[in-house]
């Protein structure tokens, strides 16, 4: 079947750019803990995972979709307020500042992960620079190698500024180059897999070409479990070869720990908070009608795409390092690899593209926050009386919340903390709960489609599984982060 068919030729830059959108505001931070993913559930039970997980973020578009057009709603959260005002009359305000609660946290989970991966990767570059350089050797315990250091000089110097700005358009290149960033490292972490042999790795010969610089660089031991991790489950392989155990370069095709992948997989698929906004601009270019209908073909280009790279991203990162993956996969190549051009060209398009994306994500949480605070976005008002709100929004909300990220972000010692409290708790609520909830109190007591109505329920209790699942798994994070 022809997907294209219906869109005119004079349309199909329109609709590329859009499948290009979609991707993008999907594709970030997750892809780094998708091997983590499938190490986790072996590699069958991975594939058949994220196709589930795909379809499910698929079916909730098409469902957001819908009532989007039922009540002309053109953000999640005036469909939240819709539907609540429908249900329960006058409580659009109750509607959309939920929506508003969860897509703020969704936001401060996603630019958390943002700021770990500053702060994981920014001293591997110093450090790529120093050996490439002949640098005399710097102490592990220099600031030129502190990751919280680092991550607090990028946040001061490059992205307050920004976020300070009123308007973000001269972001947008750099916003279009992340998904190729991230398309970049993906393909470095699949070429990689033929470089890094397993037989190499459980004899340390990779470890041994680490040796080959004097200073024998290494992430720090005491603000990165995962690097901690990495190393006692490389030393278990290690010992286990030597003691004739051949598994250990062996993927399996399933394991008994896929609960703890849940929280990657949904993590990487939220696009769903601003995915309106994206079908908005298509429905308005449109001159004829159906535009959910092409809408939804514009999804299954991007999602195709989206659940590609991600098969390739989680499967050869998992075929690389086997039970050594950790959740933050790009750590693991400085072992042995830290001096490796294309490894350091990947974290720094990675970097770059996070960099940059932070002031555009932050401009959403801005706006959800603000939607919480005062059940409308009134920033884009001058009148003279809102202009304190205006200032107080535009300077005074970035430093106070980038504040109290940098600081959880230094407190916590893995990346996997944000994974499991995003992609447990409030990503799928936003795609797995919601959707299936507001269609159903929009439109169960009309419809005659009673496979749709028992299939919708049916994703609602899936998602109050894995979020009651989330929330008692976050409590323990929560306390290992604040003692």
């Amino acid at each position: 079947m022809d997907l294209e068919k219906g869109i005119p030729d004079s349309q199909l830059s329109g609709f590329w750019a859009s499948v290009f959108n979609v991707m993008n505001t999907a594709i970030g931070s997750g892809i780094i803990g998708l091997p983590f993913a499938a190490a986790k559930t072996g590699y069958g039970l991975y594939v058949f995972a994220l196709l589930a997980v795909a379809a499910m973020a698929y079916y909730s578009i098409s469902l957001l979709v819908e009532i989007g057009e039922h009540f002309q709603a053109n953000s999640y959260e005036e469909i939240a307020g819709a539907v609540f005002n429908k249900r329960w009359q006058g409580k659009r305000l109750v509607g959309l500042r939920l929506a508003a609660f969860f897509i703020f946290f969704a936001v401060t989970v996603s630019i958390c992960s943002y700021f770990f991966m500053l702060k994981s990767e920014l001293p591997e570059l110093i450090k790529f620079a120093l050996i490439k350089f002949n640098v005399k050797c710097v102490e592990s315990g220099s600031y030129l190698l502190n990751g919280n250091f680092l991550m607090l000089i990028v946040i001061l110097v490059v992205i307050l500024p920004i976020t300070f700005a009123k308007n973000l358009d001269f972001l947008k290149y750099a916003s279009a180059s992340g998904m190729f960033s991230m398309t970049f490292c993906i393909v470095t972490i699949v070429v990689f897999k033929f470089q890094i042999g397993c037989s190499d790795l459980v004899s340390d010969v990779v470890g041994d070409d680490l040796l080959k610089n004097e200073c024998d660089y290494e992430p720090d031991h005491e603000t990165l479990k995962d690097w901690t991790k990495f190393q006692n489950a490389l030393s278990t392989m290690q010992n286990l070869s030597k003691s004739g155990d051949e598994s250990v370069c062996q993927a399996q095709f399933f394991k008994t720990s896929f609960m703890d992948a849940f929280g990657n997989l949904f993590f990487a698929f939220l696009c769903h908070d601003c995915i309106m906004s994206i079908y908005s601009e298509l429905r308005a270019s449109g001159k004829n009608g159906n535009q959910g209908v092409k809408f939804m073909r514009v999804c299954r280009y991007a999602f195709a795409g989206i659940t590609s790279l991600y098969m390739l991203c989680g499967l050869f990162g998992y075929f690389t390092w086997y039970d050594s993956t950790i959740s933050e996969i790009l750590l693991a190549y400085s072992h042995g690899y830290s001096d490796n051009i294309f490894i350091f060209a990947a974290r720094l398009f990675v970097l770059v593209t996070v960099t940059f994306s932070v002031p555009i994500v932050h401009y959403a949480c801005r706006k959800a926050f603000c939607m919480l605070v005062y059940g409308e976005y009134v920033l884009h008002t001058t009148s003279s009386d809102n202009k304190s709100r205006i200032y107080t929004f535009q300077y005074g909300f970035p430093v106070v919340y980038l504040g109290l990220i940098s600081l959880l972000v230094i407190k916590a010692e893995t990346v996997q903390v944000f994974f499991n409290f995003g992609g447990q708790i409030t990503h799928p609520t936003l795609y797995v709960l919601f959707p299936p909830l507001f269609w159903l109190l929009t439109f169960a007591q009309t419809s005659q489609n009673k496979t749709k109505i028992y299939g919708n329920a049916a994703m609602c209790v899936l998602a109050c599984f894995v979020i009651g699942k989330g929330v008692m798994e976050a409590s323990g994070d929560v306390m290992d982060l604040f003692m």
